[in-house]
């Protein structure tokens, strides 16, 4: 065997040592890789969260639903516009009652539905949140017109 040989020799086993290391490098990664991802596994649901308030955000990050204890220390449920603004209000009273309130774009209150223990009653508002038109479905019934400033215009019974 000659020198050039032996060279040549040697280059070929060193590159095929370079692969050999570079097979051997990519089969340990993709090992990891397996492994790493055999971790992971399905996520779990859990059966109970507790919290105070949970906020629901749309894919911009603003508020657009409340899940909250309200000022009567009742469950509140408050909907948001795409300008962070209260809507909607779905809550319960200090003893119990749902009310449902519906609010203009300054959130004064624009309509409301509530119960109580003397029956249910629906109230439209004007603009500036004063009583307009009350209906209530009480034992006695009773229907109530408001002028603009919020004084009994016609009601009966």
């Amino acid at each position: 065997m000659t020198l050039e040989g032996t060279e040549a020799r040697v280059d070929a086993l060193e590159r095929q040592i370079r692969r050999l290391r570079r097979a051997g490098l990519a089969l340990l990664v993709l090992a990891g890789a397996a492994l790493l991802m055999g971790q992971i596994g399905p996520q779990r649901v859990p059966k109970v969260t507790e919290s105070q308030c949970f906020r629901l955000r749309d894919a911009r990050g603003e508020m657009r639903a409340e899940l909250s204890i309200t000022e009567s220390d009742g469950p509140g449920l408050t909907l948001y516009d795409g300008n962070k603004r209260a809507r909607a209000l779905v809550t319960l009273d200090s003893d119990g009652y749902p009310l449902l309130t519906f609010f203009h774009a300054d959130r004064k209150a624009a309509v409301t539905l509530g119960l109580s223990e003397k029956g249910q009653e629906l109230c439209l508002y004007d603009i500036r949140s004063q009583p307009r038109v009350t209906l209530a479905a009480s034992p006695e019934g009773a229907m109530t017109i408001h002028d603009g400033l919020g004084r009994v215009a016609w009601s009966a019974p």
